[in-house]
């Protein structure tokens, strides 16, 4: 030390320290203050009292045509887009459904409309329904998924890549889905 300078050390009170669950708090309100405070994207459901805030990174976007999706959404087809699980919060009743071992989807617990799709296969994603997005010009689809589970009354009628599988086998494939590439 030099001429002048005092240097205390003190022993530190354990009650100052952190402890897991502290820093963990504090983690998670960091990461939210993050997406809340970023472009980002957002959506509801139909009564309004679900909602979600995903940072605006959309890591694709396909029209999916299987069984499932059909039947969980009842509808012909189903808009999806991935994002980032870590960057997805959640307000509101939502519930969850397991409908294979793989599987959660997600739906509002007040009026029943489904909101998300998300799978072991894909661990660090969450699939959203387009049709949930506040502002709905934001989503672009880039391919359909499963065309060859269509229903017989859907046609070609777009210049949108058809891959015969989902996500997974058109990646394995060597197929890309965020272009007209294949």
């Amino acid at each position: 030390m030099g001429s002048g300078q005092v240097w205390f050390l003190s022993r530190v009170d354990e009650s100052d320290v952190p402890n897991k669950d502290t820093l963990e708090r504090g983690r998670e309100a960091s990461r939210l203050w993050e997406i809340e405070n970023m472009k980002s994207l957002s959506g509801h459901c139909l009564c309004g009292s679900v909602s979600w805030r995903a940072a605006d990174t959309i890591l694709w976007a396909a029209l999916c045509h299987c069984e499932d999706c059909r039947r969980a959404s009842s509808s012909d087809y189903v808009s999806w887009f991935g994002v980032e699980r870590d960057h997805v919060i959640w307000t509101g009743p939502r519930k969850t459904y397991r409908s294979s071992p793989n599987v959660e989807r997600s739906f509002c617990g007040d009026c029943g409309s489904p909101l998300s799709f998300e799978t072991k296969v894909f661990p660090s994603e969450t699939h959203l329904y387009a049709a949930t997005l506040v502002d709905p010009s934001v989503y672009q689809p880039t391919a359909h998924i499963f065309w060859s589970k269509r229903l017989p009354w859907i046609e070609r009628q777009d210049a949108l890549p058809k891959h015969a599988k989902g996500l997974q086998a058109s990646a394995k494939a060597g197929q890309h889905l965020l272009s007209n590439q294949d």
